[in-house]
């Protein structure tokens, strides 16, 4: 650098420094605040590179099933204990080892290398119960409760429920964990469909859903919650049970009005009311009995004694008679000898593997497990056979069911 490149310098750093700090002059300090740019950075952090392994995961997928991640296709193989027996399986291309006829409700460790993680087998979660929708104080919100049956096989406290109100093509959602929740912003002048679908970490399970048939802005809106009126959703099966007919209420008064519900433990289907109840299942220790395989000997020849010498006479050529052997005894000469068939004797072979020989025959005894017991399967580990149908349920192939009417019930008009 020259020294005549220098004032232009200095100059450039004084002009910058003024335009985004402002300078000092004999009447105070004076900021260029309206010719600063907008947008431009003026301190950043480092970039830094973090590379994290992927962990081992295992998550349940279906009922019965468990799915297993591995950090690295290098390393496939994936070991579990199911029942008493340990498995071990491989992982496809996607990394992905699926474990099937699991028990629902039980936790299984997976290990692959020095990883391990554990994760709980499940079943489908339960529809829930006692559907309730009432109204509250603002006229375009509602609130919603309902019960659910959550066990160990099913997720336990960790099923969560997708509350949907619907009318027409507009619908409002929302998600919570608890047995109630509060949806607004809907229409006071719309007939609303209200669904709550239970899911647990493998999907949803059935929906429960009922529909209003007065708007809210037509209910008397009160300090007090008004009974809300539901007819089920047509897309139900109707409930089987055709020759009853609902109570008699008695005679409304001027300011009452009869709706019918479900009662307690009830909740609505096309027709009348359900309730259901997940499968239960009685489990068996594993029989056996004994089987014996017995097989016949087996031979082997063997030589007992040195051939007998037919004719023998010493030769002075360099060949013997066909049949005859020329041997070569050195300063004993040379001979031909004719031999005959060594002495043999036929010998018993050992026993095969596990078996053993009882002086007649070769045996071997085994325990070899039973049958499945009627309307038994066989889990790997035992006998799994379900419960019949609880008193007033039938079984509908997914799950215990019972059907009843609805039932009057006089509330404020």
């Amino acid at each position: 650098m020259n020294k005549k490149t220098l004032p232009s310098i200095t100059m450039t750093i004084t002009a910058a420094a003024s335009l985004l700090l402002g300078f000092a002059g004999a009447s105070g300090p004076v900021f260029a605040a309206d010719t600063t740019p907008s947008g431009v950075v003026i301190a950043q952090s480092a970039e830094r590179t973090y590379t994290t392994e992927r962990p081992l995961t295992a998550a349940p997928t279906k009922p019965g099933q468990i799915t297993v991640t591995v950090p690295s296709a290098k390393q496939p193989t994936v070991t579990t204990t199911i029942g008493k027996k340990k498995v071990s399986k491989k992982a496809n291309a996607q990394r992905q080892v699926v474990f099937t006829d699991l028990t629902p409700g039980k936790d299984y460790t997976f290990t692959n290398g020095k990883n391990s993680v554990t994760s709980r087998a499940l079943t489908t979660t339960t529809p829930v119960t006692k559907l309730m929708v009432l109204t509250t104080k603002s006229p375009d919100s509602v609130a919603v409760s309902w019960d659910h049956e959550s066990t160990r096989k099913t997720g336990g406290a960790d099923t969560r429920f997708t509350v949907t109100a619907t009318s027409g093509s507009t619908s409002i959602t929302d998600t919570t964990a608890a047995d109630s929740i509060y949806l607004t912003g809907l229409n006071p002048d719309s007939i609303y469909s209200f669904t709550i679908t239970p899911s647990n970490a493998i999907g949803p399970g059935q929906s429960t859903t009922a529909t209003m048939t007065a708007t809210l802005r037509s209910l008397s809106i009160s300090d007090q919650p008004a009974a809300k009126e539901v007819k089920p959703a047509p897309s139900q099966k109707p409930a089987q049970n055709s020759q009853s007919t609902p109570t008699p209420a008695p005679a409304p008064g001027p300011s009452t009005k009869t709706i019918y519900v479900c009662p307690d433990t009830f909740s609505e289907a096309a027709g009348g009311c359900i309730k259901t109840r997940p499968y239960t299942y009685s489990y068996l220790p594993y029989t056996y009995h004994s089987v014996t395989t017995n097989l016949p000997y087996t031979y082997h020849t063997v030589q007992t004694g040195p051939a007998p010498i037919l004719d023998s006479y010493e030769t002075w050529t360099n060949s013997c008679p066909a049949g005859y052997n020329m041997e070569n005894y050195g300063p004993q000469g040379t001979w031909c000898r004719l031999y005959g068939q060594a002495p043999t004797a036929q010998v018993k072979d050992a026993p095969p593997a596990g078996f053993t020989d009882n002086g007649t025959n070769y045996t071997k005894t085994e325990q070899v497990k039973d049958a499945a017991p009627a309307g038994a399967t066989d889990t790997g580990s035992q006998w799994e056979r379900k419960d019949p149908s609880p008193a007033g349920f039938t079984d509908n192939g997914i799950e215990y069911i019972a059907t009843a009417d609805k039932i009057a019930k006089v509330v404020p008009a």
